[in-house]
């Protein structure tokens, strides 16, 4: 396995690895669905939404696809692309509207899960390993290849500014 996660009521854990597989596990560890070839290479993160309304779940993979599952049936809702190479990891906000993805092409994007779209990017000379949001803040930490990098970004009515 390459990566897991809680759901937000801690009843499922999703899992991921390099068998382009995705399985839905109960707290028991219990495998209850498998998404056969849920990406065309190795599946290298999921993310539960933190919003248990939302229902559902984010992957990113080797094949330099985001996509949005939905958790009650396990049906693929949409594929975001923006990546040039493999993408390594993924963040969601704490309020479950964003979703940050980052990896060997060095690019970090923000995506707006609502409507599929980036709302941000950035470009680091360097592969992105890890990515992590603030919890209070909209403040993104990415671990990468040559130390630590900090990016803020901030929303305002439906219009995202840079700053």
């Amino acid at each position: 396995m390459l990566s897991i996660a809680f759901s937000p009521e801690n009843r499922q854990i999703i899992s991921c690895g390099r068998d382009k597989k995705i399985k839905l596990w109960n707290a028991l560890g219990e495998c209850k669905f498998t998404i056969d070839d849920a990406h065309s290479e190795w599946v290298s993160c999921v993310k539960f939404c933190p919003d248990a309304k939302e229902n559902s779940f984010v992957s990113c993979g080797w094949d330099n696809k985001i996509k949005i599952w939905d958790k009650n049936n396990m049906n693929l809702k949409t594929t975001m692309l923006g990546h040039s190479n493999y993408i390594n990891c993924l963040a969601m906000s704490p309020n479950g509207l964003f979703v940050a993805s980052g990896g060997k092409d060095g690019k970090l994007i923000v995506w707006n899960i609502r409507n599929n779209t980036p709302i941000r990017r950035a470009e680091f000379n360097t592969q992105i390993n890890v990515i992590l949001f603030s919890p209070k803040y909209y403040w993104i930490i990415c671990g990468t290849d040559q130390g630590l990098k900090v990016n803020q970004f901030k929303f305002c009515l439906s219009v995202y500014f840079i700053y």
